[in-house]
């Protein structure tokens, strides 16, 4: 197979190994062309640059309404509107986890024989 025909792969970056006998493990993965190019859609819809980032993305929104619902007091009288908000922020995340989720669904781990 030449060069240009070989699949493209994704070594995930991590540090490198601390000593010798890391507890840690190498991993290499096979990226079908179509989880490439929805990738890299969902990096620019996102304002990602990687993975880490969308997952990120991700929790500091689920983070954010948490930290809206545990401020709201316990006796507040929360109109349906302020509901209605909170569903539509929940829905946002949700839709972005499932995304994820879609774009890395059809990678393949390759193992080592």
């Amino acid at each position: 197979m030449s060069k240009s025909s070989q699949p493209s792969r994704a070594v995930p970056s991590s540090p490198s190994p601390q000593q010798p006998d890391d507890e840690g493990e190498e991993r290499c993965y096979y990226f079908p062309p179509q989880a490439l190019s929805y990738e890299q859609t969902l990096f620019k819809k996102y304002d990602a640059e990687s993975f880490q980032d969308l997952l990120l993305k991700a929790h500091d929104s689920v983070w954010g309404l948490v930290e809206i619902m545990k401020n709201i007091e316990r006796e507040a009288d929360i109109n349906s509107s302020a509901i209605f908000s909170l569903g539509c922020l929940l829905e946002h995340v949700a839709k972005l986890i499932f995304e994820i989720h879609d774009a890395y669904s059809s990678i393949e781990l390759l193992l080592e024989e």
